[in-house]
């Protein structure tokens, strides 16, 4: 999952579109409740069509 979804400014700020916004959120939201990153990376794999 090493995918860089930002693009960082010379001033260290990052420019996110609207979709890697929506991800974060739901990144966000699933950490909320508690969900693992190994959880959350097969979720992401799963959602984003990388099925095994």
């Amino acid at each position: 999952m090493g995918y860089r979804c930002w693009v960082e400014l010379s001033n260290g700020y990052r420019i996110y579109n609207d979709e890697d916004l929506s991800w974060i959120e739901v990144i966000s939201c699933l950490r909320n409740a508690n969900v693992s990153i190994a959880d959350l990376k097969e979720m992401m794999s799963f959602l984003k069509g990388d099925r095994e």
